[in-house]
């Protein structure tokens, strides 16, 4: 979900798992600059807040990750 001045956007997007280092591993994935819900417009800039679930392929949920992603054109 990320939310920049305005209405929260909820979304799915695919990420891969890098190597495993002592049990911890890291997910890469591009998030898209979010555009307005009502479609078009100009791609949104400045700080906006992210929250992050992963879920493996067993369906297991992580804990949620919050964090504020700052967008520059």
């Amino acid at each position: 979900m990320i939310g920049c001045d305005g209405e929260p956007i909820v979304g799915v997007i695919n990420g891969k798992v890098s190597a495993r280092d002592k049990g911890n591993g890291v997910v890469h994935a591009i998030v898209p600059n979010p555009r307005p819900p009502t479609g078009g417009g100009t791609p949104a800039t400045g700080k906006c807040d992210l929250q992050v679930r992963v879920s493996d392929s067993g369906g297991i949920d992580s804990n949620t990750l919050k964090t504020i992603v700052d967008f520059k054109n």
